[in-house]
């Protein structure tokens, strides 16, 4: 009896002991994801037309959009973590602008409005 007694205390102590660490040193695998996707996002430059847009099964299922202009055709994933719904704003057709340094996305809708868009990937 004092043999499972001391068993389910040596248990109890190493539980409340990675508790109190976990909580010293937060450790957010997650954040880290978003904040490197909005450093990835900011690094990003585009302009064009929108020509596909689609969720990349031979990439994790990541929201994508083709854009084709003079220079070629560009994948862009930066709507994918989005919070703000920037994937859902855009259509097939429209016009889409990003310069490099910045989160905001203009689009150029097929109807003549203009939507801008700011990149939101919750990176604290």
């Amino acid at each position: 009896m004092k043999k499972y007694f001391i068993i389910i205390f040596v248990i109890m102590f190493v539980v409340f002991f990675i508790i109190k660490i976990a909580k010293i040193y937060p450790i957010n695998i997650a954040n880290n994801s978003l904040c490197k996707s909005e450093e990835l996002a900011k690094k990003e430059m585009f302009f064009g037309e929108v020509v596909d847009k689609f969720h990349d099964k031979e990439n994790h299922n990541y929201k994508a959009i083709l854009i084709e202009n003079g220079l070629g055709v560009h994948k862009s994933y930066i709507f994918d973590l989005d919070w703000n719904n920037g994937f859902e704003k855009v259509s097939v057709g429209d016009s889409i602008a990003k310069d490099l340094d910045i989160l905001i996305v203009c689009i150029f809708k097929k109807d003549g409005t203009k939507i801008v868009a700011e990149l939101d990937y919750n990176c604290r």
